[in-house]
C-alpha cells in the first residue's frame, strides 16, 4: 500500500490518499464474495449451506465491491497510521472512495487542518508605553461633570428654549419631501448647546416656546454616516412640549454628599478620587492600545497558519454579533446597507479581517500561555470566585453553586497573567525632553 499526504492549506484540510496494493484488494475482494455467499438464501437450503456454485450466480459483483469497501476503510487508516505521518487528523475524519473496481482500490480520508504557529519574539520588543498622567484642568472637568450629574431639573413655564435649556420635543425629517430612515422621533430629550444633533439644528430649537411647532432647514455634514444623507439639505418638522432649566449645586461639601463614594467624607478626598479614577482611565486605555500595537507586532514576527474554515466559522459568529448590535437599534442588515450603500461583500470583507485578528490574537496569547508555562493556583481562582461574589453581592457559595465548570475561570485567569507578562516585558517609556 502507499499514502500520499497532501495538505491543501487554501481549503483548510489535509489529506491522506491511500492506494492499495493488487495483494492486499484482491484479498478483501475474496473476503467480501465468501461473506456475501455466506449470506445468501435460496428455498430448500438452509442459511450458508447453498453450494458455492450455485450461491455465486445471486451475488452481484457491485455488492462485492462494496462489502470489500467498507472493510477496507478501516485496513487503509491503520496503515496510514503506522506510516506516522506528520500531518493527522484532531478528529474523525471523512472519507471519499476515489476507485473501486475489481482491479484497484484507492480511499481519501480528508479531515480540517489545524491552526498553526511559530511564535516570533515576544519580550523586549520597543513600543512607546506612554505613563499617564492628569492635569488641574481634566480634574476640574470631571467636578464639572459630576455637578452636572447632580443638576436640580425644573420645568420652565414662561420664556424660550435657551443654550443649556433641556428641550423634550418631536421631530419629523424630510429628504426631498420624503420621510427618510431615522430621522423621526417622539418625545426626545436634548440639551441645547450640547452639539449631539448635526449643525444648526439646536441652534435653530433657540427661541422656541412650549406647546409650539417650528419647520427649518439644515444639511447634513459630508462625512455624515449614512450616504444617502451625506451633504444633503433637508426639512425638520418640530414640536416643543416642554422646557427645562438645569440648576447647578455650587457647594462642593454637598457634592461630596451627592457622590457617596466610600471612604471620601471631604472634597479634598474627593479631588484625590477623581485624580485616580482619571488616572485608571488612561492606563486601561494606553494599556489597551499598546497590547493592541504590541500583538500586532509579535503576530508579525510570528510564522501564523489559520485554516479557511475556521476564519468562516468566527466571521460567521462576528457577523451575527453584528446583526443583534443593529437589531438592538431597530435595524436590520438590508436596512444598514440601504443606509450607508455599503454592499454585504464589502461588509463582509471588514468582518472577515477582524475575524483573522481575533484568532490570530488568541493564537498568539495560547502559545505565550504554553510557552511560558503559565498556571494558576487553588487560591487564585478562590479570589476570583470572591471577586464574583462581591461583584453581584452574593455569598461565594452561591457563586460556586452556579459556576460548576471551573474551565472558564481557569482560561480566563492564564490568559490575564499572559497579558501582563507581556505587559511587563515589553515597551519602552518616551523620554521627556528638557523644558516640555
Amino acid at each position: 500500500m502507499k499514502l500520499e499526504i497532501i495538505k491543501d492549506e487554501k481549503n483548510g484540510q489535509g489529506k491522506w490518499h491511500v492506494i492499495l496494493d493488487d495483494k492486499t484488494w484482491k484479498k478483501e475482494l475474496d473476503k467480501a464474495e465468501v461473506k456475501l455467499i455466506g449470506q445468501i438464501e435460496i428455498p430448500g437450503f438452509r442459511k450458508g449451506k447453498v453450494p458455492s456454485k450455485m450461491a455465486k450466480k445471486h451475488v452481484k459483483p457491485e455488492s462485492i465491491l462494496q462489502t470489500a469497501t467498507k472493510s477496507t476503510i478501516a485496513i487503509a487508516y491503520d496503515f496510514a497510521l503506522s506510516q506516522k505521518p506528520d500531518l493527522m487528523p484532531n478528529k474523525q475524519p471523512e472519507v471519499q472512495i476515489i476507485k473501486n473496481t475489481d482491479k484497484e482500490c484507492e480511499i481519501l480520508f480528508f479531515f480540517d487542518l489545524p491552526s498553526e504557529i511559530v511564535l516570533g519574539q515576544y519580550r523586549d520588543l520597543k513600543i512607546a508605553k506612554p505613563t499617564p498622567s492628569v492635569t488641574d484642568e481634566e480634574i476640574d472637568e470631571q467636578i464639572k461633570l459630576l455637578q452636572d450629574r447632580f443638576a436640580i431639573f425644573a420645568l420652565k413655564e414662561h420664556g424660550a428654549l435657551a443654550l443649556g435649556d433641556t428641550a423634550i420635543f418631536d421631530f419629523v425629517g424630510f429628504l426631498d419631501g420624503a420621510k427618510f430612515a431615522g430621522g423621526e422621533s417622539k418625545g426626545m430629550e436634548l440639551e441645547i448647546g450640547s452639539g449631539k444633533f448635526i449643525p444648526g439644528f439646536e441652534e435653530q430649537m433657540v427661541g422656541m416656546e412650549k406647546g409650539t411647532k417650528k419647520t427649518f432647514e439644515v444639511t447634513f455634514p459630508e462625512e455624515y454616516h449614512v450616504a444617502t444623507l451625506k451633504g444633503q439639505l433637508v426639512k425638520f418638522e418640530v414640536e416643543l412640549h416642554e422646557i427645562k432649566t438645569k440648576t447647578i449645586n455650587d457647594n462642593l461639601e454637598e457634592l461630596v454628599k451627592d457622590v457617596n463614594i466610600p471612604d471620601v467624607t471631604t472634597y479634598e478626598q474627593l479631588l484625590v478620587n477623581v485624580k485616580q479614577q482619571i488616572e485608571l482611565q488612561k492606563t486601561m486605555t494606553i494599556k489597551e492600545q499598546f497590547m493592541e500595537e504590541l500583538i500586532a507586532k509579535i503576530v508579525q514576527n510570528s510564522k501564523i497558519f489559520i485554516p479557511g474554515y475556521a476564519v468562516k466559522v468566527e466571521t460567521d459568529r462576528l457577523e451575527g454579533e453584528f446583526k443583534k448590535q443593529l437589531a438592538s437599534q431597530n435595524f436590520t442588515i438590508e436596512n444598514y446597507i440601504a443606509a450607508t450603500g455599503i454592499s454585504h461583500e464589502e461588509i463582509r470583507k471588514e468582518i472577515e479581517k477582524d475575524a483573522i485578528t481575533q484568532l490570530q490574537n488568541f493564537l498568539i496569547i495560547e502559545e505565550v500561555i504554553e510557552q511560558e508555562k503559565i498556571e494558576v493556583t487553588t487560591a487564585e481562582i478562590e479570589n476570583q470566585l470572591m471577586g464574583f461574589a462581591n461583584q453581584f453581592k452574593v455569598s461565594i457559595k452561591e457563586v460556586k453553586k452556579n459556576i460548576k465548570d471551573l474551565s472558564l475561570v481557569t482560561t480566563t485567569l492564564k490568559r490575564n497573567k499572559a497579558f501582563d507578562l507581556l505587559w511587563d516585558n515589553n515597551g519602552t517609556v518616551p523620554s521627556v525632553e528638557a523644558g516640555s
